[in-house]
């Protein structure tokens, strides 16, 4: 598709959904999946299986839907509506989960337990089923280079602000000056309702542009299955980039016991939550500007190579940590643990968005809905991940855990660096 079409209310759409991103993303930096939650998790249960199981519900919840809603919106020229209402079913709840932490939490560990999982299904689904929509109407809106920069900016902005929001982490979660459980966790998910909140009002801001390639029927049910095979079999670098974001998926099973290595086998203090968000939220903002600068001078595959190689660092070191463990002292614990982080938050920017931005680029226009909820359902594979290094672990040692996780990486580098390198557009 050719991009140097008009751009009608640009400025404004850029505002708006910058806006959007950078508030939902220090929203989840005040309920980060891979230490708030576990962290929280591990007062409700000793569990590392119904705790990988946390990571599995948000995970599954975000992908499984979006194939439904990639077919259910094809046939329909304006998108936007069907990003908002997910949101306003969705986001939401993380008032009522604030308020069933101070009520629960304390004294029914196991009910709390229930409703933080049903909260985090509800949520994740709700989003799952508003992101192809959500993807159109960006492309739409901020297309190619345009949408790199978008992304950069976006995710550094939210992840310097993030770097602050860790720092308030570390202040509430605090063993010593901080708040008592459960009231700590009760403020942090309060916290990101309101920058749900503010995410979601923004998306009414934006001006969706309309195209005259857009689909104006959607395939029934018998013909989109098949539809669905066809464009697997046939197009070689989808399916290629496919396989390659499976396998840096399934390396990110042990993202929920990075955390738990510490506090439960390094023997660090609480407090290393939020200095590792901190760190986590730092490496956002590197991945940012992978995705921006990197992304649209050199295209996404500079960018999945160069966050996948970076990001493939954080099992390699917490493999030397646990190897190590007998000779290092508790400081070099406590400095190692979030420099791991960093490198996740890394991964958390430049691996998902450089692989969407990359099928983004090689998807037809007309099937972009498609392309992306095919792409996000069969990454809802990866349920499993959590799950599978929590039995892993459980099986073997952290020090096991943390080299199957670097090999998988390995093997995901070499499959990204065979990509085709598509052309940059404007």
């Amino acid at each position: 598709m050719a991009h140097s079409r008009p751009l009608p209310h640009y400025t404004r759409n850029l505002i708006a959904l910058t806006t959007g991103t950078v508030t939902f993303l220090i929203g989840l930096s005040f309920t980060d999946a891979s230490t708030v939650l576990p962290s929280f998790a591990a007062h409700l249960t000793s569990s590392a299986l119904l705790i990988g199981l946390l990571s599995t519900i948000g995970s599954g919840g975000w992908l499984l839907p979006q194939l439904i809603a990639a077919n259910y919106v094809a046939d329909k020229p304006a998108k936007k509506p069907y990003v908002i209402l997910p949101c306003l079913i969705g986001r939401p709840l993380y008032l009522v989960l604030a308020l069933a932490t101070y009520l629960l939490a304390a004294k029914q560990p196991l009910l709390m337990l229930v409703t933080l999982y049903a909260v985090q299904a509800v949520f994740w689904v709700a989003d799952g089923l508003a992101t192809p929509p959500w993807f159109d109407v960006l492309e739409k809106a901020i297309p190619g280079r345009r949408r790199n920069r978008y992304v950069g900016v976006s995710q550094v902005l939210g992840g310097v602000l993030a770097v602050g929001a860790g720092i308030i982490v570390r202040r509430i979660l605090d063993p010593v000056q901080g708040l008592p459980f459960p009231v700590s966790y009760a403020v942090l998910f309060g916290i990101s309702f309101i920058f749900y909140a503010i995410s979601t009002l923004v998306q009414f801001v934006v001006v969706e542009p309309m195209e005259a390639s857009a689909v104006t029927q959607r395939p029934t049910w018998r013909q989109y299955l098949p539809l669905l095979a066809t464009t697997l079999r046939e197009d070689r670098p989808f399916r290629q980039a496919i396989i390659a974001r499976l396998l840096a998926g399934l390396g990110g099973m042990a993202l929920p016991f990075y955390i738990l290595f510490g506090t439960d086998i390094l023997g660090l203090s609480a407090a290393i939550v939020g200095t590792s968000v901190t760190a986590q939220m730092l490496g956002r903002v590197l991945g940012g500007v992978l995705l921006g600068a990197g992304g649209s001078r050199l295209g996404n595959r500079f960018t999945l190579l160069a966050g996948l190689g970076l990001t493939s660092l954080a099992p390699l070191l917490a493999l030397a940590v646990a190897l190590l463990q007998h000779v290092l002292d508790a400081n070099a614990f406590a400095l190692v643990l979030p420099l791991v982080f960093f490198f996740i938050g890394i991964s958390m920017n430049a691996v998902p968005w450089g692989f969407t931005n990359y099928v983004l680029d090689i998807a037809p226009p007309q099937s972009r809905p498609m392309y992306v909820g095919l792409t996000n359902t069969i990454l809802g594979l990866l349920i499993v991940a959590p799950i599978v290094g929590g039995a892993i672990l459980q099986a073997t040692s952290y020090v096991v855990l943390f080299a199957v996780s670097l090999g998988i990486f390995l093997a995901s580098i070499w499959l990204t660096w065979r990509l085709p390198v598509p052309p940059l557009r404007e």
